[in-house]
């Protein structure tokens, strides 16, 4: 886990559990379509294939389990 992964997660445990928790920012994340795997946090319908950092923001979101939401610009 990187430096901003523990940071971020440092944040999430100061969560209260019943709370919604909403990531907002620019992780360099693409998550892509195939959601093998990851079905319970995301659908179908991203662009292209996922990168490293996608892998490792779905890994982030399937431990935490945030609303996660993409946007292509």
């Amino acid at each position: 886990m990187c430096a901003n992964q523990k940071r971020l997660q440092g944040t999430l445990d100061k969560v209260k559990e019943k709370e919604v928790t909403i990531l907002i920012g620019d992780f360099n994340a693409k998550v892509g379509s195939n959601n093998t795997g990851y079905k319970s946090i995301m659908g179908e319908h991203g662009l292209g294939q996922m990168n490293e950092n996608g892998e490792v923001f779905a890994d982030f979101c399937a431990k935490t389990r945030p609303l996660m939401f993409t946007i292509s610009t």
